[in-house]
Formats: C-alpha cells, structure tokens, sequence
C-alpha cells in the first residue's frame, strides 16, 4: 500500500513529497539504493512478501519531481512492539535541500501514533544531534558515537524501559527464533549497558552468523538453524545459531547472550539449537572460540563439544 503523507516545497523551488509504503507493495523496491547485502534480503522478502505476522514495516520515500531522492525505514515485531529505526539515505544529487528533516518530521508523527512502543538505532557525530530533535535519546552519553532510542512517553525513558526489559536475566522459554525477533537481538539486547561495555566478541567462522540478521537469512535459505532465549518480560535475552558454511561443508555453532544469564541456561540454549540443527542436517557442528573466553570456553564443553585443535590462540570445538 502507497500513500502520499506530505507535501512541500523545498528551498530550491522544487516539489517534494513523501510517500509512505507498508509492505508488501513490490514498487516499495525503488529508492532502495545503498542498502547492505543483508539488509537487501530483508527489503526484498518485506516488500515482495510481506513479513506476515511477524513485522510491521514503515518505508518513507521523498520523491523530488516524481523521483525517489532520499528513504527512511522503520519497523517493529508485532509480538514485543519493539523495532529498529534507520537504514536513512539521501541520494548525493538531493542532499542539503531539507529531505532528512522533512522525512523525520513524517517518521515521528507515523511512530506517535503507531502501536509501536520502542525503536533502537545507532547514530553518529551530526545525527545525533538531528535525531535528539525528533525524541531520540542516546543509551550511553556518547556525543560521538552511541545507541539511540524512541519510547512512547508512558514508558518513561529508553534506558528505564531497557533496565526494566533486562532486570531479571533468567531464561523461562526456549524456541525457534523468527523474523520478528531481529529488534530484540541485534538492536535491545547489544545495546543494554552490559552488552555495549562488555559484550564477548564474536569469532566469524566464513561469515555465516556474524549477528542475527544474518543467521536469519541463511536459516531461511535453508542453510541452518537458529534459536532464541526469552525472560519473564518476554525479551530475548540470548540466541545462538548453528549456520552452514559451504566453504568447509560443516556448520558453525555461535551465539550471544546477556552475561547476566546463567551458565546453565546458555547451555540449555547451545543443546537446544544442537538438537534442532541435528534433525534438520546431517553436517558435523563446530565452534571456534578464543581460549581467552573461558566462559564461552566453558559453555561449549558443558553442552557437549570437544576441542579438536587450536590455530593462534582459537580453539575449534566439535560435537
């Protein structure tokens, strides 16, 4: 669906005007330029397809003359209310005519009235500042470079509203994870204090998992599995995937978690996403972690993987 939500005309004389698309509308696809591999497959399944129960999509295009000059997105799972703001581009012949502003101006009064409840970002140097206008707030005090956020004003803060989300880090459900809990892993929970300051480093083996977008995108192109961690509150408190890497015809076992999480729940978590990949693949799992990591080192064995050898302080693991 396409509508037309605001007009203006620009300081140059030009006519603008945004158009706000909610997938699935396949001309959705136009604008999309400068956009990451990854989050190409995203735009390309929400525009086509649609997310289904899932996601709620918001894309806002500012046509000057009829073109596509400059895009803003933003989106929310349908079952937390929570989601990601940005992928924000201006073409480079529009930029400095007001486009930004013009389509922040539409973002926020989409999102005031929208079931949404919060939305993350992450934003640098001059955004900050032109974000903060619009009722974003920075996560950790960085003028320079920080996590953002947006809140419905009856939930106080975005840092009372994250403390609160993450104040008891006990895991009482395991699943499968799906679209809908991209916001939660790659924006919520990386950007709580204990994950921003102190988060264990991933290992990429090839690439295949390096956050959870990505592992998505493989586990729905059939190459792997992936699992999610909820507390009482209902947020994604960890996650892990086993992902394929065809390099090497084997996958790859990695995950994320709040380190408030108990030992004993990450490896309820690994043996989770173990079985399920084992009954879906007939592919060996590894692991490859720093030795460094002795928590990470630990939770691997506990859940039934063996190191094989280890490669300049990297330990591959094996079940």
């Amino acid at each position: 669906m396409k509508t037309v939500i605001a007009e203006k005309k620009l300081a140059t004389g030009e006519q603008a005007r945004v158009v706000l698309i909610v997938p699935p509308e396949e001309d959705g696809l136009r604008g999309m330029y400068a956009v990451g591999t990854e989050w190409k497959h995203y735009y390309n399944r929400a525009m086509i397809v649609g997310h289904d129960q899932f996601i709620e999509d918001r894309v806002f295009i500012a046509e000057v003359g009829g073109v596509p000059a400059a895009r803003l997105w933003y989106g929310w799972s349908k079952r937390t209310l929570r989601g990601n703001f940005g992928n924000i581009f201006t073409n480079y012949t529009h930029r400095r005519r007001g486009l930004l502003n013009f389509l922040l101006e539409c973002f926020k009064k989409d999102f005031d009235a929208s079931p949404a409840q919060m939305l993350c970002c992450h934003a640098s140097e001059w955004r900050i500042t032109v974000y903060e206008k619009y009722g974003l707030q920075t996560l950790h005090g960085n003028a320079v470079s920080d996590a953002m956020g947006i809140v419905k004003p009856e939930l106080g803060s975005c840092k009372l509203y994250m403390d609160r989300l993450y104040a008891d880090c006990g895991v009482a459900k395991l699943r499968d994870g799906d679209c809908g809990d991209q916001f939660d892993c790659d924006k919520c929970l990386v950007y709580t204090d204990a994950m921003w300051w102190g988060a264990r480093p991933f290992v990429f083996a090839g690439d295949q998992n390096r956050d959870y977008m990505t592992s998505l995108n493989r586990v729905l192109e059939k190459k792997g599995v992936i699992a999610v961690a909820e507390n009482t509150a209902g947020a994604i408190v960890g996650y892990a995937a086993a992902i394929v890497n065809p390099s090497c015809t084997a996958a790859f076992l990695n995950w994320r978690n709040h380190p408030n999480v108990s030992r004993q729940d990450v490896v309820s978590l690994l043996k989770y996403t173990v079985e399920k990949y084992r009954a879906a693949f007939q592919l060996p799992v590894y692991a490859a972690l720093p030795l460094s990591a002795g928590e990470a080192v630990a939770e691997a064995q506990e859940a039934g993987l063996a190191m094989k050898t280890e490669l300049n302080g990297i330990g591959i693991f094996a079940l």
